[in-house]
């Protein structure tokens, strides 16, 4: 018997699954109107346990105004990874960094 077995067990996997829909539509949003978040999206990778006891790190690298940049999110999944930077963009509060190796690249 698994965590999703019972009634709520399958609502809890309902909503987790629809918050991770949200946020891909979301992102989806935010890549084809990045002149208002004047974001140009290049990468998107993950790396972590994947297992499910671990944590997930996102990497993204991106273009914002002439600068190359990275940001990191770290959660205990992929999904929990990219609903939290969904939210950060949207709320402006991603922290950004100059990406090192897209200049010795």
């Amino acid at each position: 018997m698994n965590q999703y077995s019972s009634k709520n067990g399958k609502a809890a996997q309902a909503n987790s699954t629809l918050k991770k829909g949200i946020a891909l539509e979301r992102l989806e949003h935010i890549a084809g109107a990045f002149e208002d978040y004047e974001i140009v999206f290049k990468a998107i990778r993950f790396k972590g346990d994947f297992d499910g006891h671990g944590e997930v790190m996102m990497i993204v690298t991106a273009f914002i105004g002439g600068d190359d940049v990275v940001a990191f999110r770290t959660a205990s999944g992929v999904g929990e990874c990219l609903i939290g930077f969904v939210n950060a963009v949207m709320n402006g509060t991603v922290n950004w960094k100059e990406d090192q190796y897209a200049k010795s690249g």
